[in-house]
């Protein structure tokens, strides 16, 4: 059982790209839902900017259509979470795409 100072882990995502890691998907001291990946870790963010990854899109996604979800998480936590990673995606597009016409 965790304590007050370590993070809840509430899934495993295994790696689809080494089958020898798995990442874990905690609940942090503040409350926070976040990945070990080091996609989530590593991301460079503006200001007002949230982290994500697709480890946690597929987490929300899976608590969003699974009839009983696997841990508690609230229905704003998981729409939160595909909201953010959806918004993440977006602006990623975006500036991709801006990258490309200034490189024409």
């Amino acid at each position: 059982m965790a304590t007050k100072s370590e993070p809840t882990v509430l899934a495993v995502a295994p790696s689809k790209t080494d089958p020898s890691k798995s990442y874990e998907i905690r609940r942090g001291k503040d409350g926070t839902i976040y990945c070990t990946c080091p996609a989530w870790r590593y991301q460079r963010l503006k200001k007002g900017e949230k982290r994500t990854c697709k480890h946690l899109a597929a987490f929300f996604a899976q608590q969003l259509t699974s009839p009983e979800p696997t841990c508690a998480v609230t229905k704003s936590e998981v729409a939160s979470g595909l909201r953010r990673h959806k918004e993440r995606w977006a602006l990623r597009t975006r500036r991709n795409q801006e990258h490309k016409e200034a490189q024409q």
